[in-house]
């Protein structure tokens, strides 16, 4: 049976930002408008003001001899800190009117210094109109201006980044491909890219970073791909920090599947420094050097930040309500926003800017939208806020330009203490000594980790599923235990036999941690199933592949269906196009649809039962291997390696075939799935092992 979890950078646990940042005003120290990136700009405005110290204190000095040179110790190389732009004064709030008739806001980006991306659904107003394509409109707010505009090739394209010559990135899954849009938004080229998750773009480096397969890379905008790190199929690609020059990534955590681990990445090393690990259920950015997390439920949100630049965890706060992050900044405060209703029962949104230090925040009011995009000028460290104004009856689009620096931080959220809890693992009862002593002599030999008794208890695990321990706390006689473990244990090694050698070591990321486990039980129960057992189960979550494994009439082919649903899993990780339904349909009968529903599924034999092996030989027009193959694809591919790995001899006449893999082979339907499922295996791990 087949649980299946999804790896979703739709879920940005963190973020990370400016160090020492501040306000921004529109000019910068020399009064002169700045054409340059918020890093480039502060880099060069730190070497100007080394230049011209230096200058000023030798202009009134006679030069001196070179004195001769001296054996001093290397000095430790120390950050060079981020000067805070000036502030002129301005409003704290301003109002934009560029964009009030563009259509329906969908998000607003950051596009260099004084510029924002905003993106709609296209209206009646532009050419080629479709629904799903977005409209890009590139806003120079300083004028209130748009200075450019275009409706996207495709309905998926996401913005990437924003490069120093004026260019926008964009990815577009449909053609994966990387798109380059001139200044003035003018399709010029793309960079093929086979990547599921969103690039991240390092603007001072002037390279994506991605996801392709099981490593990270990162690509320049001449399509020159460079691995940065190896085996990171489960690393989400968080951003890129400043002063440290390195990206944030994380990983699965190992006593939890909500726990995360994050790391700073040197790009150029590959090498990983871990500085935070905890539950996460929304990741926020907090900024200055900064990253941090919330907690949300119906209830409450509370907030955990983490200033890794000087290595410490700065206190937690409450909010006595729900709130819901919006997006990630540059700048040091978080952004959230809470719903409500006005006196005309319209949406309101409120709008909440959090300092992490100290708890402190403000509320932005008068947002009555659906919803809201909040973008920011990492140069100017302003906010600016898309939405649709509705209180009028007629939809208008609004742009707010804020200046987070520039508002009074009045209310203050309450310390919170977080109770900090890590999973115990339990210990197996006496009887299970030796038993315990053979599983951990199978888990040396194959590179796995096996559970047994009551040792899964106290992890997060089976989540949906109630798990029966094969230890029965209401029995004084244990004894037979570990004699059913041997026989489990027989069959269980007799299966892993027949598996290349270090085959599970595929399942370790880049760590060496994490890996295959299985974890043995009395029983499966699916929570509101009633009594129905479930005799094996695959889990992919966190940092491990989980299967658990009924010991009750437990055979080999129950150990090779969950395995293959757990190589699966680690296809589809790298590459979520493997199996696509159009592509599977191919390899089954014209016509032929799953049976999802129960109904469906009991009459499935009287509907499709000459294509059903059923455990009997049969005709050549055979393309399932019984009927729970008719259930979904998972379970069809899951049980085409029972006849193959365990080799029946009730399925084939022994005279003339020497096993069941050998008879199966000769039906058509099954043949050709299995070539399908090798096709895909061996683009990722080499020679099948079936």
């Amino acid at each position: 049976m087949k649980k299946r979890y999804f790896k979703t950078s739709a879920i940005a646990l963190l973020a990370v930002a400016l160090l020492f940042g501040g306000c921004g005003s529109k000019k910068d120290s020399s009064g002169s408008e700045s054409t340059q990136s918020s890093e480039s700009q502060a880099s060069a405005s730190a070497e100007s003001v080394s230049s011209d110290s230096a200058e000023s204190a030798g202009q009134d000095k006679e030069p001196t001899s070179t004195p001769e040179p001296t054996s001093t110790p290397e000095p430790t190389p120390t950050p060079i800190p981020i000067p805070r732009l000036n502030h002129d004064g301005h409003e704290a709030k301003r109002e934009l009117n560029c964009v009030a008739d563009k259509g329906m806001p969908t998000a607003i980006y950051d596009a260099g210094k004084d510029k924002v991306l905003a993106v709609f659904f296209t209206n009646e107003k532009v050419k080629e109109t479709n629904q799903n394509k977005s409209r890009y409109c590139l806003v120079d707010t300083a004028k209130d201006e748009v200075i450019a505009e275009t409706v996207s090739r495709s309905s998926g394209e996401s913005f990437a980044g924003s490069r120093a010559n004026g260019e926008t990135v964009f990815y577009d899954p449909e053609s994966k491909n990387i798109l380059i849009y001139s200044a003035d938004m003018k399709e010029t080229r793309e960079i093929p890219l086979v990547t599921f998750d969103k690039p991240v773009y390092d603007s001072e480096k002037d390279v994506l970073y991605a996801t392709e397969g099981e490593n990270f890379i990162s690509v320049d905008m001449e399509g020159n791909k460079k691995t940065v790190l190896e085996k990171a199929v489960r690393t989400d690609i968080i951003g890129g920090t400043y002063s440290l020059e390195k990206m944030v990534i994380t990983d699965p955590g190992y006593d939890s599947k909500y726990e995360k681990e994050c790391s700073l990445l040197n790009p150029e090393t590959g090498k990983t420094e871990s500085f935070y690990r905890g539950e996460f259920i929304d990741g926020v950015l907090f900024g200055n050097g900064i990253s941090g997390v919330s907690y949300t439920d119906e209830k409450e949100t509370i907030l955990t930040s983490f200033n890794y630049a000087e290595n410490k965890e700065y206190p937690s706060f409450k909010y006595e309500k729900k709130l819901t992050k919006i997006c990630n900044t540059d700048i040091p405060v978080a952004v959230f926003y809470r719903e409500g209703r006005d006196s005309e029962g319209s949406t309101v949104k409120e709008i909440l800017l959090v300092k992490p230090e100290d708890g402190s925040y403000t509320v932005l009011d008068g947002f009555t939208s659906y919803d809201v995009e909040v973008a920011e000028d990492a140069q100017t460290e302003h906010l600016y806020i898309l939405a649709a104004d509705y209180s009028a009856g007629k939809g208008k689009n609004t742009l707010t330009e804020i200046c987070p620096e520039c508002l009074t931080y009045s209310e203050k959220l309450s310390e919170y203490d977080i109770e900090k809890t890590k999973p115990v693992q339990e210990k197996c009862g006496d009887q299970l000594s030796e038993t315990r002593k053979k599983a951990d002599e199978i888990e040396k030999q194959y590179g796995i980790e096996i559970l047994i008794g009551n040792e899964f208890k106290g992890l997060n695990v089976g989540e949906g599923f109630e798990l029966y321990s094969t230890e029965n706390p209401d029995t004084d006689d244990q004894s037979w235990e570990a004699e059913m473990y041997e026989d489990v244990f027989k069959i269980f090694t007799n299966a892993l036999a027949k598996y290349p050698k270090d085959f599970f070591s595929i399942y370790k990321d880049y760590r060496n941690v994490g890996g295959m486990r299985f974890i043995f039980v009395e029983g499966l129960i699916q929570n509101g199933a009633g009594v129905a057992v479930t005799r094996g189960l695959s889990e992919d979550d966190g940092c491990y592949s989980t299967i658990f494994l009924a010991t009750g009439e437990l055979d080999e082919a129950r150990v090779h269906h969950e395995i293959w649903h757990s190589v699966e899993a680690q296809i589809t990780m790298r590459d979520p196009e493997a199996f696509l339904p159009d592509e599977w349909s191919k390899v089954n009968p014209q016509g032929f649809e799953y049976t999802i529903t129960e109904e469906g599924y009991m009459n499935s034999l009287s509907t499709y039962g000459k294509y059903i092996l059923n455990g009997q030989p049969a005709g050549s027009d055979v393309y399932f291997v019984r009927d729970y193959s008719t259930r979904n694809p998972y379970e069809d591919r899951a049980t085409l390696f029972e006849p193959v790995m365990d080799n029946k001899k009730s399925l084939y006449n022994e005279s003339e075939f020497s096993s069941s893999k050998e008879y199966v082979l000769t039906l058509t339907g099954i043949k050709g799935k299995l070539e399908f499922l090798q096709k895909q295996y061996e683009k990722w791990f080499g020679e099948k092992y079936w």
